[in-house]
């Protein structure tokens, strides 16, 4: 059966140093170039064709972590993400982000 399934990784990284900075750095450019977009600071996702494709993307995500980072995957079913709602200065918006890709898109 054919689910898309969101994935979205949240991560704490440590930025005490030059090389701590580097590592955050080089992790959220990582995210970016595997497809993810910023949700908010620190929590990315990205719309997967199926479970099983979020969760083998997220071992491979995992594998760069940064020493001493916290990261947490995160498996939402299409419409569970679309249930989202997103709020700034009190107001209701409509995220684009969240929105279902196109279908080229997801594979």
């Amino acid at each position: 059966m054919f689910q898309i399934m969101w994935v979205i990784c949240t991560f704490d990284l440590p930025t005490k140093n030059k090389k701590e900075r580097k590592a955050y750095t080089q992790f959220r450019l990582l995210l970016l170039s595997e497809g993810l977009h910023m949700i908010q600071y620190s929590i990315y996702g990205k719309a997967m064709s199926s479970f099983e494709k979020a969760k083998l993307f997220s071992v491979r995500i995992a594998a760069h972590i940064p020493e001493n980072g916290s990261v947490k995957f995160f498996f939402l079913t299409d419409k569970q993400m679309g249930m989202t709602l997103s709020f700034t200065k009190g107001e209701r918006i409509e995220d684009e982000k969240t929105s279902l890709p196109s279908q080229g898109e997801l594979f």
